[in-house]
C-alpha cells in the first residue's frame, strides 16, 4: 500500500508479513529450472492439441493424447537436459 507523501502513518501500521512476496520469489525459480521448463513445455502442448481439437467437432481426444503430446514437446527439453554440453541448466 502507498501513501501520499506528507501524510503520517502509525507505527506498524505499514508493516506486514512478506510471506507471499517469498512464496512468489521461490515459485519464480523454480520455474526457471529445469522441472519449471518442463512443465511450462509439456502445458504448452497439451493446450496447443487441445486448440486443434476444439477446431473439429468429430474429433474427441481424451486424457491419454493431452500427455502424450505433452511428454512429446518435453523431449528437446530433457534431451538439451541431458546434454553436458548445453549450457542452457547449468552443467
Amino acid at each position: 500500500m502507498r501513501v501520499a507523501p506528507g501524510v503520517r502513518v502509525a507505527p506498524g501500521v505499514m508493516e506486514h508479513d512478506d510471506t507471499e512476496g517469498r512464496s512468489m520469489d521461490r515459485l519464480g525459480a523454480f520455474l526457471a529450472g529445469p522441472v519449471g521448463s518442463w512443465l511450462r513445455v509439456f502445458a504448452a502442448g497439451a493446450i496447443g492439441l487441445y486448440l486443434v481439437d476444439l477446431q473439429d467437432p468429430e474429433m474427441t481426444l481424451g486424457l491419454t493424447e493431452y500427455a502424450t503430446a505433452g511428454a512429446v514437446a518435453v523431449l528437446p527439453i530433457i534431451i538439451a537436459w541431458l546434454n553436458p554440453a548445453d549450457p542452457r541448466f547449468g552443467k
